[in-house]
């Protein structure tokens, strides 16, 4: 079945916020904090300048991936039980 998602920027160029973080991930909050985290990052959904892979890039900052594994890691209670950055 296919998961409904939306885009964490509501324009291509225009940065996010934490609160639309938790505008989009709130309703994650009591599941996420029941059990440990593990977190992967796929470098390709950030800009070059942030990650340099041999492939296209995406838009998000270094500064917007981490305020959402932050929340995440909030949500989770701090449990993290380990964490990767894949590469495509």
């Amino acid at each position: 079945a296919a998961v409904p998602t939306q885009p964490l920027r509501v324009a291509p160029e225009q940065p996010f916020g934490p609160s639309r973080v938790d505008e989009l991930c709130a309703g994650l909050r009591a599941d996420l904090a029941r059990v440990p985290l593990y977190v992967t990052i796929d470098k390709d959904v950030m800009r070059p300048d942030d990650a340099i892979v041999n492939w296209d890039s995406g838009r998000l900052t270094l500064d917007e991936v981490l305020s959402v594994v932050r929340w995440f890691v909030a949500a989770a209670n701090g449990r993290l039980a380990a964490m990767r950055s894949e590469e495509h």
